[in-house]
């Protein structure tokens, strides 16, 4: 297992919010990173139609927030049939609706939509939002060339995927065409649970670009209790918020066997009871998202184009760049148990078999991040573990392994050298993070006397 050190990072061309252990959106991402990072997004006069900022920050965050009323429970439909879908919001209301033609096969799960990169581990949320920003941006960009995560988000190279995201509102119609509406009208499926409309087309519509019939009705049953989506397929395109909302619920639902986007960015499931004859199938990490959204395309065996999963793996790695992980930690993400590409030269990923993901205990302790080692100067050293205490939760303070007496703040001021941990403790769980203290380092001038005299 990698060892997960979140640094804090003091860089001039960071677009984003570094503040420790942030638990909402508004403190991942502001709306002037958002301006910063999606310049070329849908405003009015669009050649898809969008007649104002239909990408806009304020539709994003409002979107987060309205989801965030939703908790779902999926469990095994009557008589062990289908997928029973159990919706309960916040002001009380409730419903049920049975996907037919989808089996749960495990235990029931419930999904809380609140905890879109918000389950108090301030790492993999940051994580998660990488990996959503990144896959949006695949879907909708209308750029030509890959962004580079060495540069701000307001210094990528002419054309960068990144600074072209979110520009598109629907798939592109014949031979890339901006205006046309594609052909394909994704009618094709079981129609056990959901009929298609008649003159209507179920193509890639919003930020993650949602596609065939059965998920606009899956989407509105979960949304509204009806299916009036599948009868206006159109207002994904036309109502911002809308579209995002969309976005998120497919991001967080898992379709067993398929676990969800959300669930393997938090490394919330396991599969560890399944057997699989492609060795990536073991791998954590970005490369599931991208099998979970468009694994037959891009993530198994066949002429696919590889140069697509390559492009998200960019991607991923530029939003964590500018989100302030440094290089190491960018590079443990292809390192080991992990990696970003579900598809390489003779390593691909298969298709999920079984609902094993939802036994996974999750610690939801605060993770403490003490940054890089330091120095002494001026005889001290303060460490700081950039960690805000929850109810329950408690820190203790560690020099060599041993309990440093009294030292219950989240800030400690060290003044001797040694390897010193902080460690949070909740009702159920601990995190833990641990930075080294050297000596003060005095360099002084050489003294220059000349020639011999």
């Amino acid at each position: 297992m990698k060892k997960i050190l979140l640094t804090t990072v003091m860089a001039i061309f960071s677009v984003f919010s570094l503040t420790a252990a942030n638990q909402n959106i508004a403190n991942l991402i502001t709306s002037s990173d958002w301006n910063s990072i999606f310049p070329n997004r849908a405003q009015a006069g669009h050649a898809q139609g969008a007649t104002d900022d239909f990408y806009s920050y304020t539709r994003f965050a409002s979107a987060v927030d309205k989801i965030s009323e939703y908790s779902v429970t999926f469990s095994s439909g009557p008589e062990g049939q289908g997928t029973s879908v159990a919706v309960t919001k916040t002001d009380g209301s409730s419903w049920t609706y049975v996907i037919t033609s989808s089996s749960w096969a495990g235990a029931d799960y419930t999904v809380d939509y609140s905890t879109f990169c918000n389950t108090g581990n301030d790492y993999n949320d940051k994580r998660e939002l990488a990996g959503f920003l990144a896959n949006i941006t695949k879907e909708t960009t209308g750029g030509w060339a890959d962004p580079d995560p060495s540069k701000s988000a307001n210094d990528q190279p002419t054309g960068s995927h990144g600074s072209w995201g979110l520009h598109w509102l629907r798939e592109l119609g014949p031979n890339g065409s901006a205006t046309a509406k594609s052909t394909n009208c994704y009618t094709t499926g079981s129609t056990i649970d959901y009929q298609p409309a008649a003159g209507k087309c179920y193509y890639g519509r919003g930020p993650i670009q949602i596609s065939y019939f059965y998920n606009y009705g899956n989407f509105s049953e979960f949304l509204y209790n009806n299916t009036s989506l599948v009868s206006n397929p159109d207002l994904l395109e036309q109502d911002g918020e809308l579209a995002f909302l969309s976005a998120i619920w497919f991001w967080m639902t898992p379709q067993c066997p398929k676990p969800s986007c959300h669930q393997v960015m938090q490394e919330i499931y396991d599969e560890s009871a399944t057997s699989y004859s492609k060795a990536k199938m073991s791998k954590k990490g970005f490369l599931h998202t991208v099998n979970i959204i468009n694994g037959s395309v891009e993530c198994h065996d066949g002429s696919w184009d590889s140069a697509k999963p390559l492009l998200r793996s960019k991607l991923y790695r530029y939003y964590m760049s500018l989100i302030g992980f440094t290089t190491n930690e960018i590079s443990n993400e292809d390192m080991g148990e992990y990696s970003t590409q579900c598809n390489e030269t003779g390593n691909n990923m298969q298709g999920y078999t079984s609902c094993d993901f939802q036994n996974v205990v999750v610690n939801n302790c605060s993770t403490p991040a003490l940054g890089i080692d330091k120095e002494l100067s001026g005889g001290s050293a303060t460490l700081d573990a950039n960690v805000t205490l929850k109810n329950g939760e408690s820190i203790a303070w560690y020099k060599e392994g041993n309990l440093i007496g009294g030292a219950t703040s989240t800030i400690y001021t060290a003044t001797e050298t040694g390897t010193y941990k902080a460690v949070v403790t909740g009702a159920d769980c601990t995190k833990e993070d641990e930075i080294v203290v050297s000596a003060e380092v005095f360099i002084c001038s050489e003294p220059a006397l000349g020639s011999d005299k």
